[in-house]
């Protein structure tokens, strides 16, 4: 039997182990649940920490961010050497500086005196940097550029946490580094917080869609290259699937927020967007505001569309010191000239040619554009003269009394193009073409000098006064007048008709005085409708066409009784007698001296005019001026082939080889008998020659409205002979005036456009822009402005450059959007004189004036369309909001009123608003890629562009798809520019490097326009920046160093060394557009050359200098009062956005004037942990 009391100590032991489990296990329970409170605390605590800072970074985005003269930019754009993929001299690139636009005090100051007082970091309070730093950024001392995190937050790697860990350029790795800032309770620093703030506007927004109907209309596919709609992420390779026809895709990329969320997109995107949250957003917008003077952008379209804008037409469109609310560095002295005399542009000018293009719909719908001249308040719309040709042959008439005198046959040849991409309405045109002082026959035969020769039955002639000399005096009042001396200038002038039918989009038509010839178009003489004209065309011409139907040329017929011709009696013919079936024989020359002329000065010849007649009234509408001023001794040595004409040049043999000639009546049965058919001619061509020397950059340097061109120029002076050189001219090479060089002999060679419906190109010819070459085809029909129509309105600034703004023919074509430096200009000046005449930089004022003052809502004006936050305007990427208590302003405060146009942008966001200053080599091939795949139907229903490709054009309607890039096609002329994708990604990488070389950017006008620096002695770098703005630079570039982009157009013939270009003592390199030793190109401007103004004409609606919307990423800690080691750590990021309401109540919304500018929100916010930031 066991021992019961053994049983009970057993028993006993266990209940003592059982109460000791209890105790130990309620003791161990106690300590859990302390533990756990006391984690718990930590945890809470480093949120509050984290949220701390983000309130932190809040409070200094509101601080250094809120008003609107303040630019952003991350400060790898200081990147010491630009042209590497490396990054030096830069310790934190992904860190925000705040920059800003204007010093108090100093509004007036020049930009780069603003530039140099706005990046001084070694004064404190200059630059703010929007990181968390336990030392200050700002005072002065510290470098945050140089300097890494660590060294700026007292050397202890502990003191600093990662943000973010982002993929470089180089393929590495970029880790963002804050530093902790403590958190002090009681004395004792119980936790840290850290916060960074990034610009969501350096980033390219990825989830933007384009809709399917536009203010309840189909989408209309034009607008879809005339601003970015829409992302297209196939550009990188890591986004190949990226594709903007799946409905399903876009759709859930506009559901996304944050880059986390990408992956809910596609699995396969989620890495890469963690590597390249610093390229893509999905949040951004903006805020159209004017840095430069701090306020709301002014909305153009209510100018343009309405009639209540309180903008007049009469205003400048270069702002100065008379506009009553600017005060800015136009302003300032350098710029003080008198506008009205220099004829700076207005406003009038503007709204003009917007009108034009939307009354009109496609390249040839609604209503045709009535001709009109060019103004400083009205856009010209009419044609220009591309070549003026005048050959002139002797022949012989006989009178009832058998007498025989001398006669001239003039055969006009003209090429009138229209360089709109609109059609014409029929008119009527008359062309002068400044005349001889007389015509000059004679001839040595046996050591004796006679007018002329008889081949026929071997006699001589002479005049009545016994000269030997046939002339024809078109000048001297006792001889017959041949036609009316012009009151402007007081030289004598042969006077032309057109009768035209109208113009289609960059038609040329060639216009001769037969109908006979079958491509070209009649002109006539008769001006008798015109007798009661303002200006002085009256019909005093004795130029005559006896049968229009079969004659090529008209007739001068001296009549009186110096014109006779007397023969000669010899032994072999004693009583001569001529009929008019005999040849003649005479060398024919022009006497180029006039000898009543106002000053006495050489005549200089060929000077052309044309009017636009209505309504009998003659307006001048183009001079092409070759007279010169009264020091200028401009003639010119006419030549037939290799044998020397007679000019007033003494040096020249005038008695050179003779030539057979028929008499006007058996011309008459044959017009066209080129045996006896020939004779001495010259031509003009305005933009100048394309072989030897003189080449000018194509349209840099010339603008095809101007009223007046003038071929002096101050800088070129040689031989006795100043201004040769701006215009080209000269003796014609064939003696055959019905073919042949200068003019194409066959016209038109049709077949490039076969199947368009557009009426009027019967006669297309590419000849008269510049001589016949290998870079232009005859038959290419060239429209250079494009204008905005009826169906897609006007969506973008940048298509400003399509609007002639000069009034000088030494102003360029397009001047707004580009900014090559002038060739009679400074690199470091705005303005220069020579001579008598001012020569300013029109693009450098334009772009001041425009790109940061004005945005284009494109709400429409019309009242019939309702608004709401719903409407999608034509500019897609434009969005109404409302004010902030949720409702949207009242219809007139939106539209057509004063109100509207001055504060309408603060209910207008841009959508993925792109800040120019981004240093992000992803985020410009994004933009770049903004129209990939984009294509519209060309005029011969075709697509316009290869769907791999991205259209960047100035022009909407292209009349010819695009075709490889052969230069001499006529596609290069009459179709929209595209970029494949390699030149996208090695362009985008220029842009890149040449933003860091120039900025941070001030203000739009800062990115767009030159650097007003000097000209360096080596430094390529220097010399770009003063050449041109930064687009072009870096298109320039990558053309001359990677042979790509617009590389065809600068070899060969097209090629433009300084030996080639126009004489420039001065400043040869303005010359050729490139440093000296590169070669620029004569085709610069034309449709198939790629240009600054492309560029923006296609993606201004996106850009911006500032940010609007930021991402802030904050860390908090909880600290351990025992040995300071953290308790708890957390994450958070949340995206904050500026609005248009000032902070202080009541302050202006258009521009407002409290310390802290606008209101900052959060309008997200969430709990991350260390892998969402891709640590």
């Amino acid at each position: 039997m066991s021992n019961p009391r053994g049983f009970a100590l057993v028993i006993a032991i266990a209940l003592m182990a059982f109460i000791l489990l209890v105790v130990v296990s309620m003791s161990v329970l106690v300590t859990l649940e302390t533990g756990v409170a006391t984690q718990k605390k930590a945890e809470i605590e480093a949120r509050q920490n984290a949220l701390f800072g983000v309130q932190v970074a809040l409070g200094e985005l509101q601080r250094t961010a809120g008003p609107d003269s303040r630019v952003m930019a991350r400060a790898e754009i200081f990147d010491a050497d630009p042209a590497t993929d490396v990054m030096e001299g830069v310790a934190n690139p992904h860190w925000l500086a705040v920059f800003k636009t204007v010093e108090p005090g100093s509004e007036t100051q020049s930009l780069e005196n603003l530039r140099a007082w706005s990046l001084d970091q070694g004064q404190a309070g200059r630059v703010d940097w929007l990181v968390s730093s336990r030392n200050s950024l700002n005072d002065g001392i510290l470098n945050p550029v140089s300097t890494n995190a660590v060294s700026l937050n007292d050397g202890d790697n502990d003191l600093v946490v990662s943000l973010a860990q982002y993929e470089n350029a180089s393929g590495g790795t970029d880790i963002v580094e804050a530093g902790k800032v403590d958190v002090q309770r009681d004395g004792s620093i119980v936790g840290r917080y850290s916060w960074w703030v990034a610009d969501e506007n350096a980033k390219f927004r990825l989830n933007v869609s384009k809709p399917d109907e536009v203010l309840g209309q189909p989408f209309v596919p034009e607008r879809g290259l005339m601003a970015p709609h829409r992302a297209n992420g196939t550009i990188l390779s890591e986004l190949s699937n990226f594709d903007v026809e799946s409905s399903s895709q876009q759709f859930a990329l506009g559901q996304a927020e944050l880059i986390g969320d990408l992956s809910l997109v596609d699995e396969a995107w989620e890495d890469w967007g963690r590597d390249h949250g610093d390229d893509v957003s999905l949040v951004s917008s903006s805020i159209p505001v004017d840095v430069t003077q701090g306020k709301l952008k002014e909305d153009l379209s209510v100018y343009l569309g309405g009639s209540n804008s309180g903008l007049s037409d009469d205003d400048f469109i270069v702002r100065d010191n008379d506009d009553s609310d600017y005060n800015g560095r136009l302003s300032e002295s350098v710029f003080d000239f008198d506008y009205a005399d220099a004829e700076i542009p207005r406003f009038g000018l503007l709204k003009n040619w917007y009108q034009t293009g939307t009354a009109i719909s496609g390249l040839a719908g609604g209503s045709a554009g009535s001709p009109r001249s060019h103004e400083v308040s009205q856009y010209g719309l009419h044609p220009v003269i591309m070549r003026t040709a005048l050959y002139f042959t002797p022949s012989f008439w006989t009178d009832a009394a058998g007498k025989v005198h001398s006669a001239f046959l003039v055969y006009p040849k003209f090429v009138l193009w229209n360089p709109h991409n609109v059609p014409l309405a029929p008119a009527k045109y008359a062309i002068q073409v400044r005349a001889f002082t007389s015509l000059n026959t004679q001839i040595n035969v046996g050591g004796e000098n006679f007018v002329a020769y008889n081949n026929t039955k071997g006699f001589g002639y002479k005049n009545v006064n016994n000269s030997g000399l046939g002339h024809f005096n078109m000048a001297n009042p006792p001889h017959p007048q041949a036609l009316a001396r012009d009151p402007i200038d007081d030289y004598p002038y042969f006077t032309f008709v057109i009768d035209n039918d109208g113009f289609a989009p960059g038609e040329t038509l060639l216009y001769t005085a037969s109908l006979k010839h079958p491509n070209s178009e009649y002109v006539n003489h008769d001006i008798t409708d015109l007798e009661n004209s303002v200006v002085n065309l009256a019909n005093y011409n004795e130029l005559e066409n006896e049968n229009t139907a079969e004659l090529g040329f008209f007739t001068l017929k001296l009549t009186n009784t110096n014109s006779e011709f007397v023969p000669v009696p010899n032994a072999a013919n004693p009583s001569p007698v001529t009929s008019t079936s005999d040849i003649i024989e005479t060398t024919l020359f022009f006497r180029d001296v006039t000898v009543a002329s106002p000053d006495g000065q050489a005549e200089p010849s060929l000077s052309t005019k044309l009017y636009l007649l209505t309504d009998s009234v003659a307006e001048l509408i183009q001079f092409i001026d070759l007279r010169g001023d009264t020091l200028a001794n401009t003639v010119i040595d006419w030549e037939k082939n290799d044998e020397e004409g007679w000019s007033a040049m003494p040096s020249n043999n005038p008695f050179n080889r003779a030539g057979e000639f028929a008499s006007i009546e058996s011309l008459m049965n044959d017009p066209f008998l080129a045996t006896h058919h020939r004779g001495h001619g010259y031509f003009l061509a305005p933009m100048g020659s394309t072989h030897g020397g003189n080449r000018p950059r194509l349209f840099n340097r010339f603008n095809p409205l101007a009223l007046n061109y003038s071929q002096i120029d101050p800088l070129f002076t040689t031989s006795g002979q100043t201004g040769q050189g701006r215009a080209y001219s000269d003796a014609i090479p064939t003696e055959n005036w019905f073919n042949g060089s200068p003019f194409p002999t066959e016209i038109p060679a049709d077949s490039h456009y076969a199947g368009t419906t557009l009426d009027g190109y019967d006669t297309p010819g590419g000849f008269g822009l510049t001589e016949n070459n290998t870079f232009l085809d005859a038959s290419t029909v060239y429209p250079i402005y494009d204008f905005p129509r009826g169906e897609t309105d006007l969506l973008s600034l940048g298509y400003l450059t399509n609007v002639s703004f000069g009034q000088y023919h030494w102003q360029p074509a397009f001047p707004f959007g580009n900014s090559e430096v002038p060739t009679h200009v400074g690199r470091a000046s705005v303005n220069q004189t020579h001579g008598n005449t001012n020569y300013y930089d029109l693009s450098y004022l334009l772009n001041e004036s425009l790109w940061d003052r004005f945005y284009l809502s494109t709400i429409p004006q019309d009242t019939s369309v309702a608004l709401s936050t719903e409407t999608i305007l034509p500019n897609t990427r434009n969005r109404l909001v409302a004010d902030e208590d949720g409702v949207l302003p009242p219809d007139n405060e939106l539209r057509d009123s004063v109100t509207a146009f001055q504060q309408s942008a603060a209910n207008v966001i841009i959508e993925g608003g792109f800040n120019v200053n981004s240093t992000s080599v992803e985020a410009w091939k994004l933009l770049l890629a903004s129209t990939l795949g984009e294509s519209v139907t060309a005029a011969n229903s075709v697509d316009s562009n290869a769907l791999n490709e991205a259209p960047i054009s100035a022009r909407a309607y292209p009349i010819l798809p695009e075709s490889g890039g052969d230069i001499s096609v006529p596609e290069v002329w009459s179709a929209l520019r595209s970029l494949d994708q390699n030149e996208i990604d090695i362009l985008a990488n220029a842009i890149v490097a040449e933003v860091k070389r120039r900025g941070p950017f001030l203000s739009l006008a800062d990115f767009v326009n030159r650097r007003l620096v000097a000209n360096s002695d080596g430094n390529v770098d220097q010399d770009w920046l003063g050449l041109k703005g930064t687009l072009q630079a870096a298109i320039d570039r990558v053309t001359l160093e990677e042979g790509i982009i617009n590389d065809a157009f600068h070899s060969d013939n097209a090629a433009l060394s300084t030996a080639q270009a126009p004489p420039n003592p001065l400043y040869p390199e303005h010359e050729t557009g490139v440093p000296t030793g590169l070669n620029g190109s004569r085709m610069f401007g034309v449709p198939g050359y790629l240009t600054q103004g492309d560029v923006l004409s296609v993606l201004a609606p996106l850009l911006t200098v500032r940010g609007d919307t930021f991402l802030v990423r904050a860390y908090g800690e909880s600290l351990s009062p025992l040995n300071g080691e953290p308790l708890a750590k957390a994450w958070c990021e949340a995206v904050v956005k500026r609005r248009a309401e000032p902070v202080v109540a009541g302050d202006s919304i258009v521009q407002p004037t409290g310390e802290f500018g606008r209101q900052f929100e959060i309008v997200s916010i969430r709990w991350v942990n260390e892998e969402d930031f891709n640590l």
